[in-house]
């Protein structure tokens, strides 16, 4: 592995766009779970279990072709919990939560066993 440098199949621009939404998303709810918690927390759930699925389905529907992608997690999550006068999504919903300097998940755990089981032999390393 590259650390939280991954690669993924061939996509058009349209999908690596949803591609990296969906893995934004992903990330955002497993901090709400992990950080947040409360009375969302079965909301929360569901909604992972929807981008896991939509996620399976753009990576199955994918071109056979292989090309590079980087997603860089690290990039994802400071843009979501960042301080400052442009605060991250998470920042401003939970000024209180106490999330990491650093992400603390690596792309297999954002994007589940599931959809990671259907990535990794696509995956360089």
């Amino acid at each position: 592995m590259k650390g939280f440098l991954e690669y993924v199949t061939e996509m058009s621009e349209s999908d690596k766009r949803r591609f990296r939404s969906l893995i934004e998303n992903l990330l955002s709810h497993r901090l709400k779970l992990m950080y947040v918690g409360g009375e969302a927390v079965n909301h929360w759930q569901k909604e992972v279990r929807e981008f896991e699925d939509s996620l399976f389905e753009l990576i199955h529907g994918a071109a056979p072709g292989l090309k590079s992608y980087e997603i860089d997690l690290r990039q994802i999550y400071a843009k979501l919990v960042r301080r400052g006068p442009f605060q991250g999504e998470l920042r401003k919903k939970y000024p209180k939560t106490d999330f990491p300097g650093a992400c603390p998940f690596t792309l297999e755990h954002v994007v589940g066993s599931r959809v990671w089981n259907e990535l990794e032999p696509h995956i360089s390393t």
